[in-house]
């Protein structure tokens, strides 16, 4: 038996001889100490599981994510258009060419969104 154990076990027994003085037998005690032990071993075979879980859900979801995001998660399909095409669309968005590369033109409307204020 290790240290831990055998402290464990000295405690609970010291115990015992304090419920004895209460009235409470040792039948009694030995009793309960065991269902105590074993309520204990339960709840620590769900901690373990409960960790084990979570770990694992960390592990999918992370799976998930890389496939989502090299489209591996859903077949792409070829008609399908476009992005920033579908972008352009849906914002109502101007796209204008910079160097080759494309572009929203938040000018269009007024001032820049983030615009310091005068005043």
């Amino acid at each position: 038996m290790n240290n831990l154990s055998q402290q464990s076990v000295s405690k609970a027994w010291n115990f015992g001889h304090v419920l004895r003085d209460d009235g409470v037998s040792y039948m009694g005690y030995t009793e309960q100490i065991t269902l105590l032990l074993f309520v204990q071993i339960a709840l620590g075979q769900i901690d373990t599981a409960i960790d084990h879980d979570l770990a694992r859900a960390v592990r999918l979801r992370q799976a998930i994510l890389k496939r989502e995001f090299s489209g591996q998660l859903v077949p792409q399909d070829a008609a399908d258009e476009p992005a920033a095409a579908f972008l352009g669309r849906i914002e109502g968005t101007n796209r204008i060419s910079d160097g080759g590369h494309e572009r929203a033109d938040c000018n269009r409307d007024g001032p820049p969104p983030f615009a310091a204020a005068h005043g």
